[in-house]
């Protein structure tokens, strides 16, 4: 018996996928509505058709963001929230992190 695999890829915590007209898939990061209640400043984000980009987005920016916020830290809304990954103030802000 052979054992049938995931049908779409994993995507990380508060993380959605949803089916647009033209039939590509569009992912979007969704905020607790706990979390929103409570004034979280991590706001809810659209990331696009590509996957790679929206899963590296949420793992490096957004996640450490809401998790810091989380956590009673200041950084909840660090410098880097607009950052678009690959650009120039992305890498300087990378840098800055590092």
């Amino acid at each position: 018996m052979t054992r049938v695999g995931r049908s779409a890829l994993p995507l990380p915590r508060y993380t959605r996928r949803k089916r647009l007209k033209n039939g590509s898939l569009a992912y979007f990061f969704d905020v607790p509505t706990w979390a929103r209640k409570k004034d979280c400043s991590v706001e809810n984000e659209p990331l696009g058709t590509d996957y790679e980009l929206a899963v590296q987005r949420v793992e490096r920016i957004l996640l450490p963001a809401f998790d810091s916020w989380l956590k009673g830290g200041d950084d909840g809304n660090p410098v880097g929230i607009g950052v678009v990954i690959g650009t120039l103030d992305w890498m300087f802000h990378e840098y800055r992190r590092t």
